[in-house]
This record gives C-alpha cells, structure tokens and sequence, in this order.
C-alpha cells in the first residue's frame, strides 16, 4: 500500500492506491507546473513542503527548486539549543579544534599541516532555474577551474542579481590558463549585473590586466559601493582613477599588495569620494607610495591603518588628516620613537593601536602618558612593553584633577566589572559625597573588593 500525497487547499489528504503488482509504475496526477504552483502556498517547514520531498522524486525534484528560491530561511537555533543542552557530549563533538585528536596517530601522522584535494561541487541543475539563487546577499568564493564551477559562474549573472557583498579569492598564480580567464570574465559579469553591491574583496590576482579590468567593471556600482579590499594582489601599473565615480566609496583596504608605486598612487588624486577609513599594508614597504595616498585621501579619513612610519608618511598625516581619530600602527619599530613622538604631538585622535609584525620584543614601548594626545580615549598596545616602561606609561597616565560626578563612579565599575582586574582605586577631588556616589563606591568594596583609597595616596600602594 502507498500513500499520495497532495493539497490544492493548503491542507493534506490521503489518496490510497493499491496494486497488484509490485513492479507497476505509479502514475502522476500533476504535472510539473501544477505542483510547484500547489507547492508555492504550502508553508516552509517540516510538516508541510519539507515532507513533500520524501514523497517520491519526481516530487522532490520540483521541491527543491522552490527551497532553493528560499535558503536559509528558517531558524532552527531554539532546536539546537534544546539538544545541545540536554546532551553536553555533543559539544565536544562540535569542537573543530579537537577533531585532530579522534583521529588515528597513523593517519594524524601522514596527513598534518596538509590540505585534501580542492573537490568540484555537486552538479546540481537546479541551481541554473530563474529565481533559483535569486534572494543571495553574501557571495563568497573560492576560485578553481573544475567544470561544475564555471557552469555556476556562467549562469550566475542571469540568476542572482542582488548580491551585496562579494568576496572572491583565487589561487596566487600569474600566468591564467584559458579556464581562469573565462573565470575572470564570469566575475566582471557578475559584478555588472548586481542592483546594488555595497562591498568587493578580491583576493590572489597578480595580472595588472585583470585588475585593471575587474576596477573598470565597478564603475556599474558606482552608486552603491561603499568598501573595496585587495588583498595578495599586484598593483603595478594599476590606474585608480576608476574608482572615481564612486562617490559612496568609504573603505580603501589594501592588503599584502606588491607594485605599488608613486605613480600609481598618483591616480588617486582629485578624487571625488570622501573616504573614511584607509587601510595599508604590504611586506614590500613603500613609503612614498604611502605618503601619497594619504595626502590624497586623507582630507575626510576618520581612521587609517599604516605599516610603516617614515618623515614623508608623519608629513602627510599631520598636514593632509584634519579629522582623523583612530590610527593603527601595524609595523612599529623602537628606532621610529622620535617619528612616533612627532606624531603623537602634531595630531588629536581618540584612538591609537600600536603593533609588531614580528615577533613581540621587550622594551619596544619607551615613552611615557605624557606624550600622548589629551583627547586619547582608547590606547591598545599589541607589542612588547617592559617592566620599567609600564610602569612608566600607567604611572604618566594617572588623570588630573577634575570634578567627579556619579557618571565617572559608574563608568570605573562598569570597568572593573569587565576587566575584573583592577585592585585599587585612588579617588578624590570631593569633601562630600552624593548617597548615589556612596553607593557606587561601596559597590566597588563589597561587591569587587577594591581597595577605595584617597587620591593623595595612590603613591604608596
């Protein structure tokens, strides 16, 4: 005995068809257009659409088209946490990092710091379907010329037109074989056939023709584009002028880049977008490229990252960055200390992050809080610090006078409520306390243990 079943109302009714013989084929009631418009009114979950594709194939096939049209689209998080919470063994199942260790210590052997074979992905023809695809937003790929990967390129721009953000890595190679430019070809495609792609990340091309082909391709998104990353790419000869009519451009992120040269970073110039935020960095250090950029770019940048401090690179940040508030050092030597200093006094941001490529070395911070800019509200340091020179800078930073108010006491226990680490707390300024100011102050004994002592001696603990 089988079961059929089918709605033309939106609910499920049984049709029992009997047989004789086993082997006789079940005929079809509807054809492929009337199911899938009776599907189109049945509600995604496992009770209704989901269950339709067990039914037989000829159903399921017309059902992970509409599926297909809708991805991603319920939320199962509630079910996964009731599991999860009632059998804890399977969190460590879900631990990637822990996987290495299940594995037989012949096979861990053969196969560490290795990678398996680049696999082509399922030739799905559904994929090729209009309104297939068709609600995608975030769009990451991976390039490599495998057959079912240029068909899905090659229908990509007909199908999936509202892609926002577009991240493609390719394997770092310079010489493209017939394959890949078909490839790059498809990704200009795509990029021309989007309504409104807000971001672009390219990844591991190093043909100035194809950059320079992919950068005119943006022009279509000229209205839309905000951020634009190229990371492992090569720049020689590149002309950014392209980039010119995109007024929304906020976000300039170049990344591991070779070629760069004045003349290339000359291109910049007169341009009509106002950027926000710049981000350089490349092992081939070029400092008058650098220089360049940012004296070009820099009239409405809030934040840059640089990876290299050199008199041209402080000139151009000083004189060309009026507004900038944030400034992320990534490869900062102890020799450029008295650049570094120049820096500090010349300009007013709020933020300022202070890095090494290599690795961390004692005594590469060797200044004191006095240097740095009086607005400063955010100070990271990811590089080496020595004993002396800790001391130095916590005890230069110690604020002046200022009249405290309950929003200060507030903020100190939000603090140490996120830290967890602060032990003593040197308070002064007031003869009398508000009982709001009390009560925040005996929070911080009772609930956190800190030791609240007066301002005058903070220098003797």
């Amino acid at each position: 005995m089988k079961f059929l079943f089918y709605s033309c109302t939106g609910k499920f009714q049984k049709i029992r068809s009997t047989s004789t013989n086993s082997n006789s084929i079940t005929k079809q009631l509807l054809n492929s257009e009337c199911l899938q418009l009776v599907f189109q009114f049945l509600p995604v979950n496992d009770r209704a659409l989901y269950s339709c594709l067990f039914v037989n194939k000829f159903w399921s096939k017309n059902v992970i088209f509409i599926l297909w049209s809708h991805p991603f689209r319920n939320n199962f998080s509630s079910y996964y946490y009731r599991y999860l919470s009632n059998n804890a063994n399977n969190l460590d199942n879900l631990n990637n990092s822990n996987n290495a260790n299940n594995l037989d210590n012949t096979l861990a052997e053969n196969y560490e710091n290795k990678y398996f074979e680049f696999t082509d992905i399922p030739e799905v023809m559904v994929f090729s379907q209009p309104g297939c695809l068709s609600r995608i937003e975030n769009f990451e790929i991976n390039f490599h010329p495998t057959p079912n990967i240029l068909q899905l390129l090659k229908t990509l721009p007909s199908i999936c037109t509202n892609i926002k953000n577009l991240y493609v890595r390719f394997p770092k190679i310079s010489k493209f074989p017939e394959n890949d430019i078909i490839i790059f070809n498809s990704l200009i495609n795509i990029i021309k056939s989007q309504n409104n792609l807000r971001e672009f990340h390219l990844l591991g091309v190093e043909s100035m023709d194809i950059i320079s082909k992919i950068l005119l391709s943006l022009k279509s998104q000229s209205k839309s584009l905000h951020t634009l990353e190229f990371n492992s790419v090569n720049l020689t000869g590149v002309n950014f002028k392209f980039l010119n009519q995109c007024l929304n451009l906020k976000s300039l992120q170049l990344w591991n880049y070779q070629g760069m040269l004045i003349n290339n970073a000359k291109s910049f110039m007169n341009v009509n977008y106002r950027l926000k935020d710049l981000k350089l960095w490349s092992t081939q250090k070029s400092p008058n490229a650098s220089a360049t950029i940012i004296k070009h770019l820099g009239k409405t940048l809030k934040i840059l990252w640089i990876d290299i401090l050199s008199p041209e690179v402080i000139h151009s940040i000083i004189n060309y960055c009026p507004i900038l508030t944030e400034i992320i050092i990534l490869d900062y030597l102890p020799k450029k200390l008295p650049l570094l200093l120049k820096l500090l006094k010349e300009i007013k941001i709020e933020k300022l992050t202070i890095s090494r490529e290599t690795s961390v070395e004692l005594g590469v911070i060797d200044f004191s809080g006095k240097n740095l800019p009086s607005g400063l509200k955010y100070l990271k340091l990811d590089c080496g610090i020595s004993v002396e020179q800790l001391e130095t800078l916590l005890l230069t930073l110690i604020l002046n006078y200022f009249k405290i108010e309950i929003g200060h006491l507030r903020v100190i226990t939000k603090f140490v409520n996120l830290t967890k680490n602060l032990k003593v707390f040197g308070v002064g300024g007031k003869n009398e306390y508000t009982p709001r100011e009390m009560n925040e102050l005996e929070t911080l004994q009772k609930d956190y243990r800190i030791y609240v002592i007066p301002f005058n001696e903070i220098d003797n603990w």
